[in-house]
């Protein structure tokens, strides 16, 4: 699908649109996340391709959550596609979810969360992005 300006395209991996540039968003503490091929209406199966810092890793993963207005929908895994994630230095991620349990109601909120084994509050660190998600299998 092309827009007027040529600016968005149909990915063909995940049926969604997407632009050009991946885009990238802060972190309430102020890490940078990028993600590729982001559009706030995505299709399902979900899939999430990024960047953060290592720092954001435990064990190669840390947490993301769908959430609706009723609470958690989806709790999934962001897994580090490289070997290298114990770094500073952006580690590039993959999250995937099969919609299994995506309610009728598609306005949901992508929540990425940094891991935090401690479970102390001042190593918490999230981005919320608002969303919506088409062709789910209702709940």
């Amino acid at each position: 699908m092309e827009t007027k300006n040529g600016s968005e395209k149909l990915n063909d991996l995940n049926n969604q649109l997407e632009n050009d540039q991946p885009k990238t968003f802060i972190s309430q503490k102020g890490i940078a996340i990028t993600l590729e091929d982001f559009n706030s209406q995505l299709t399902c199966p979900l899939i999430i391709r990024g960047s953060v810092s290592g720092t954001w890793f435990f064990e190669a993963e840390f947490t993301v959550q769908l959430v609706s207005d009723k609470g958690t929908v989806a709790t999934f895994l962001a897994r580090a596609i490289e070997d290298n994630w114990m770094t500073e230095q952006p580690v590039n991620f993959l999250a995937e979810y099969d919609c299994t349990q995506c309610p009728e109601d598609t306005n949901l909120e992508l929540r990425l969360q940094k891991s935090n084994p401690s479970g102390l509050p001042d190593f918490d660190d999230y981005v919320s992005l608002p969303i919506s998600l088409k062709g789910c299998r209702p709940s």
